[in-house]
């Protein structure tokens, strides 16, 4: 309304300006005074009517301008409005997946053993910690192949007997029908504990210790292409069997080949030999008591991802 009514205001200056203008021209033959007093009253119209326009010009514009603004700030408004929306959804999404992602971990936490911890290291457990451990679920398609070492992880059951492959005194040449018994369970992970048996007749040859580790993993390679394996080094023993077998006293010597024999073949090695103290040893000298599996299978979960 107000844009019609200036408009209107300025088209009846026009209007009148031009009348006036008009009425000047009529009167040319009168005399002097009235063309004279014409003139006068057609020049004020005239600077009436300029006046009238420019302002009229003003007002519409300085109107157009404020409407222009207020639209302006209106579109500007959505923006933010949308902005904020949009924001808020995100937000709204990123709160979902964390809470998603909190209910995984807790549960996952529940199914390793560690129900009702918090943000927990799984990397840093304390002993405690690891003595609470589901070994079973957390080695879920994996196997751990060896001797009678390996088969202790079995008998005080911290895996399945689809999770252990073992025989007692077995060595590295006899270990074809192990790997055909890990091919048919087809795991996605591999642990090998071997050659601690193979101490006790090669005694120091340890470059026939070399070759027989060399053809025992081409052979493991051959037969478990897809998985990933991972070899134990040989824990080191004490009295009374090294004072029997002299020879169990160079484990670290048959570890060093190993590691170089894994090196050549780009198998990784885990050396869980540092976890080991006169309590967790049987009176044998060799074997462990139910104590020491914890610690040996968190090094190995821990060494290959598992956690």
């Amino acid at each position: 309304m107000k844009k019609i009514i200036t408009r209107t205001t300025v088209c009846l200056f026009a209007a009148a300006a031009l009348c006036l203008s008009a009425c000047g021209s009529a009167g040319a033959d009168t005399d002097e005074s009235s063309v004279s007093e014409e003139r006068s009253i057609s020049e004020d119209s005239s600077t009436t009517e300029n006046s009238s326009a420019a302002e009229g010009r003003f007002v519409l514009k300085e109107l157009e301008q404020q409407d222009v603004a207020a639209v302006q700030n209106e579109i500007d408004d959505l923006h933010a409005q949308a902005a904020e929306e949009a924001a808020a959804a995100e937000a709204s999404e990123a709160e979902a997946a964390e809470a998603e992602k909190e209910a995984e971990e807790t549960a996952y936490l529940t199914r390793i053993g560690l129900e009702g911890a918090s943000d927990v290291d799984l990397y840093n457990l304390s002993e405690d910690e690891i003595r609470k451990l589901n070994f079973q679920e957390i080695f879920s398609g994996c196997i751990v192949m060896g001797d009678s070492l390996t088969e202790g992880i079995y008998v005080y059951e911290y895996l399945n007997s689809s999770q252990v492959i073992y025989t007692n005194g077995i060595s590295i040449p006899s270990t074809d029908d192990h790997l055909a018994q890990a091919q048919a369970l087809n795991p996605r992970v591999v642990f090998l504990s071997y050659g601690s048996n193979d101490i006790s007749h090669i005694h120091y040859d340890y470059e026939k210790f070399r070759e027989e580790f060399d053809d025992f993993l081409n052979r493991a390679q051959a037969a478990l292409p897809d998985a990933e394996l991972y070899v134990n080094l040989i824990f080191p023993a004490k009295a009374p069997l090294t004072e029997q077998q002299p020879w169990y006293t160079e484990t670290a010597q048959y570890n060093a080949v190993i590691i170089e024999v894994c090196g050549e073949h780009g198998i990784p090695y885990i050396d869980s030999t540092g976890l080991v103290s006169d309590e967790y040893y049987s009176t044998d000298g060799y074997h462990f008591y139910g104590s020491f599996y914890p610690l040996w299978l968190y090094n190995m979960a821990k060494e290959a991802h598992l956690l």
